[in-house]
């Protein structure tokens, strides 16, 4: 059995005003509860939550969603209009080095394939 301190206070108020850590889940924990709050605002449901602590379970639950979405990829995709008569590789021109372009020794991604299209 693990032995953790649950966090309060400040501690707590940190861990539950993170941006992973979405406003619906701590209405959730309340819900749960039998709290219901006309907004469903960080800044009105944090300091109920913290006045009344955590249990060890919702500590757990919300360190999983921390986890979760700490984990989760990452990807962006949209659609853009081009227009002219030319493509856009031979607008940008065919021999680009991006790793010259990305000087980064902190980077924490590497660019392992440069698509034609």
């Amino acid at each position: 059995m693990d032995h953790i301190i649950l966090p309060s206070g400040d501690n707590l108020k940190t861990l539950l005003s993170q941006s992973k850590i979405t406003k619906a889940d701590v209405k959730s924990i309340l819900r749960q509860r039998g709290v219901f709050c006309s907004s469903d605002e960080k800044s009105n449901t944090v300091p109920l939550l913290m006045k009344s602590l955590i249990s060890p379970l919702e500590f757990n639950e919300l360190v999983e969603k921390i986890k979760t979405k700490e984990h989760s990829s990452k990807i962006s995709m949209r659609t853009l209009e081009w227009d002219s008569k030319d493509t856009l590789i031979d607008a940008i021109g065919g021999d680009i080095d991006l790793t010259d372009l990305i000087e980064d020794p902190f980077s924490n991604y590497e660019i392992s394939f440069i698509s034609d299209f």
